[in-house]
C-alpha cells in the first residue's frame, strides 16, 4: 500500500465517521422536535404511547449505530496499525535488500579482481616455463654440439 493509499483510507474514516455523527445529529434533531411538537400537541394516549415507542426504538437504534461506528472506528485504527507496520516491514527488507546486493556486487568485483590478477600470474608462470624450456633446449643443443666436438677429438686421436 502507497502513503497516497493509507492517506486515502483516513480520509474514507473520516468521511465515513462525519457522516455518522451528521446522520446521529439528524436523528438528534428529529427526535427534540418531535418530542417538542409531541408536547406542543394534544395526543391521545395511543398517539402518545405510539410516539414514545418511535422515540424508544429511535433511541435504540442509535445506539446500534454508535456501537457499530465505535467497532468500525477500532478496526480501521487497527487496519492503519497493520498497513503501517507491514509498510515500515517492508521498507526494512528493501534496506536489507539493497545492502546485500551492495555486498555481492563489492564480492563479484573483488572476485573478479583476484581472478584476473591470478590469470596475469599464471600468464607470467607460462612464459617462464617457455624461458627455462627453450634455455633448456639451448643446453640440450650445447651440449650435442659439444658431445659431437669430443667425438670428433677422440676419432683424431
Amino acid at each position: 500500500m502507497s502513503h497516497h493509499m493509507i492517506k486515502l483510507v483516513i480520509e474514507e474514516h473520516g468521511s465515513l465517521v462525519r457522516k455518522i455523527l451528521e446522520t446521529k445529529k439528524g436523528l438528534e434533531d428529529q427526535i427534540r422536535k418531535e418530542a417538542y411538537n409531541a408536547a406542543i400537541s394534544v395526543f391521545d394516549e395511543n398517539d402518545q404511547a405510539k410516539s414514545q415507542k418511535e422515540l424508544a426504538d429511535l433511541q435504540k437504534t442509535m445506539q446500534q449505530i454508535t456501537q457499530i461506528t465505535h467497532l468500525f472506528a477500532r478496526f480501521l485504527d487497527n487496519a492503519q496499525e497493520d498497513a503501517e507496520s507491514m509498510f515500515k516491514e517492508m521498507e526494512d527488507w528493501r534496506l536489507e535488500s539493497t545492502k546485500n546486493i551492495h555486498n555481492l556486487r563489492e564480492r563479484k568485483a573483488s572476485a573478479e579482481g583476484t581472478s584476473e590478477s591470478l590469470l596475469l600470474r599464471l600468464n607470467q608462470l607460462d612464459e617462464q616455463i617457455k624461458e627455462v624450456k627453450n634455455a633448456i633446449v639451448q643446453t640440450k643443443a650445447k651440449v650435442i654440439a659439444n658431445e659431437e666436438k669430443i667425438r670428433i677429438l677422440v676419432n683424431n686421436i
